[in-house]
Order: C-alpha cells, then sequence, then structure tokens
C-alpha cells in the first residue's frame, strides 16, 4: 500500500496530482488544512492540532475523518507521528508532502534527516515539493534515480563520510570514492544517461533530484532551445505533456503520427480534429494509456522516434528514443 502524508509545510498547486485514488492519506495537524483546499478527506489526522485548530478538528470530525489528538509537549514531531501510523497501516511506500519549506528551518531539517532514520529500513520514503524529490539510501544498496535527462542530482553524507559511492549516468562520475561528511562534493551533478543510479559500500547518504524545468520564455525561444528543452522533458511526469507539445508546435516539419487517449484529441493539440492530418488521429477508446509519436522529419538533430506512454491518474510515463 502506498500512503501520502501531508505535513504543514510549504506546498506547490502541483503537489495535488501525487495524490492519488487508492491512496492512504494521513495529514500530520495542518496539513488537513491543505487537504480541505484541495477537496480531499484524509483518512486520518494526527498530531497536537495546535496548527488546524480545535474548529478543524470539528469540522473534519463532523466528516467522519478520524482524527487523533496528541499533546503539544511530546518527543515527536507531527510528520513523524503521521509517518509511523501511515507504516503501521501497513504502507510499504510514503510519499511525503510539506516537508520542505516554511518558517522554521529546523523543522525542515529534522523532516530530511526523518527520510534517514534506520527504523524505516525497508519502507521506501521519499519527500516531494514540485520538481523536486529527496530519499535516502543506505552503505551496501543501489538507488534507481528514475528521472528525465538534466535532471540535478545531490548527493548529501548526513551519517559521518559515505564510502565507496558510485554513480552512472551522471555528468560528473564517482567510482568507490568517498563523499565527506560537512563536504559540498556531491552537489549539483546532473543525470546525463539512462540509466542513472548511485550505490555505496558504507554510510548514508540522502539524495535530491530536481527535474530540469522550463524557463518561462522557452517556448518563445530559439528553434534549437526548444529542441534541447524537449529533450529534458522527453522522459518528464505526465504532466509536462502540454509543454513538451508547446515546444515543438511551431519545428517544421513536425508530424503528430498516431495519438491514443481517453480524453479528446482537440484538448490535447488545441486544435479541432478536422483541422488536423487524417493520421494524426489512432484508435480512440483506450481508456487507461495514450501513445505519443512524434517525427522530426530531416531534423536529424532532435529524435528521430519520440514514444511516450502515460498513465491515467498516476502521471506517470515512460519512454523509449531512438
Amino acid at each position: 500500500m502506498r500512503a501520502v502524508v501531508v505535513a504543514h509545510g510549504d506546498l506547490l498547486p502541483g503537489d495535488r496530482a501525487v495524490i492519488g485514488e487508492g491512496d492512504f492519506v494521513v495529514a500530520a495537524d495542518g496539513g488537513a488544512l491543505a487537504l480541505e483546499g484541495w477537496r480531499i478527506l484524509p483518512h486520518l489526522v494526527v498530531g497536537d492540532m495546535d496548527s488546524l485548530g480545535q474548529a478543524g478538528v470539528e469540522r473534519l470530525a463532523r466528516q467522519g475523518v478520524p482524527v487523533a489528538a496528541y499533546p503539544v509537549a511530546k518527543n515527536e514531531t507531527d510528520l513523524e507521528i503521521a509517518v509511523a501510523r501511515a507504516i503501521d497501516a501497513g504502507a510499504s511506500e510514503v510519499v511525503v508532502l510539506g516537508a520542505l519549506g516554511g518558517p522554521r528551518l529546523d523543522h525542515e531539517a529534522a523532516n530530511l534527516l526523518l527520510l534517514a532514520d534506520p527504523g524505516y529500513d525497508g519502507v521506501r520514503i521519499e519527500a516531494r515539493r514540485g520538481a523536486t524529490r529527496v530519499r535516502a539510501v543506505r552503505g551496501g544498496r543501489t538507488l534507481d534515480l528514475a528521472g528525465p535527462l538534466a535532471t540535478l542530482v545531490t548527493l548529501l553524507p548526513v551519517a559521518g563520510d559515505a564510502d565507496g559511492v558510485r554513480t552512472e549516468g551522471l555528468l560528473f562520475p564517482l567510482h568507490g570514492e568517498t563523499l565527506r561528511f560537512g563536504r559540498a562534493r556531491g552537489l549539483s551533478n546532473e543525470i546525463v544517461a539512462l540509466p542513472a543510479r548511485v550505490s555505496l559500500e558504507r554510510g548514508l547518504l540522502l539524495v535530491f533530484k530536481r527535474f530540469a524545468e522550463l524557463k518561462k520564455d522557452a517556448s518563445g525561444g530559439s528553434p534549437e532551445e526548444r529542441r534541447n528543452a524537449a529533450r529534458g522533458l522527453a522522459n518528464f511526469p505526465g504532466q509536462a505533456l502540454p509543454t513538451l507539445l508547446k515546444l515543438l508546435e511551431d519545428l517544421e516539419p513536425v508530424v503528430l503520427v498516431n495519438v491514443c487517449t481517453a480524453h479528446k484529441a482537440s484538448a490535447l493539440f488545441g486544435k479541432p480534429e478536422a483541422e488536423r492530418p487524417a493520421d494524426s488521429v489512432g484508435a480512440a477508446g483506450h481508456n487507461h494509456h495514450f501513445s505519443l509519436n512524434l517525427h522530426a522529419g530531416n531534423d536529424t538533430s532532435f529524435p528521430t522516434n519520440l514514444q511516450t506512454r502515460f498513465r491515467a491518474g498516476s502521471h506517470s510515463c515512460g519512454q523509449a528514443i531512438n
């Protein structure tokens, strides 16, 4: 089971898409306020309720949401309690929203260190905020760095030195080297090839990933700038599709070969179906998947065959570029 734990830190509007229909949702105190704004009822609210307040507790209780109140004077943070309760409920994967940002830098640091708690060994825990992902990897383990090319990767040792660090697919490779605790050598690496992964023999790393973000004016950039941005988005999560299409729409010649979607093609491309070539729309009625094939004509600087598949509801995609 996957759980999504929502804390009371900074949340971005796009974080709402992380929560799937089958997720077990736990709010850590004021995280329930964000869920209310998203019109999502959590399965459980925990914490000392100093942020949610009595009125919020009563409002959720009237809607049948269980609320577990804890004293303000306690040895754990509300987020720590929420993660533990999610695991007790059977979660083998926990995604944490709202763990980053906010006015309390000490809380943010504690939330990040929570990912490295050895008591959660065997549970996949990841903090997310927008395009940022944070996970921990321990000695003797390997972490696959799923993400598009140009994703920023930072490796920070947090329990003393990290020995025997090896990377694959990164711009600045490590070959069994040591990352010293308190040093910045692991900052600002980049995925340049897939598959990408990191492993270490001893120690503990916090692994930060930040997907490459398109500048607001990039869609109006030169053809080469747009091609480069599109390459970076080729394996980006599903919400990047409109941006990818925007980048490509003025690049000639680009032919949309096949689209299978549960949504109307006009919603994807912004043009009535009658105005597109007959072969641009494929089989209709595929309820759960759609595929997009792009061909860049004689432009050999752009991948000649890019296939992107999205799974409805999970905002995930895969890709193959030949």
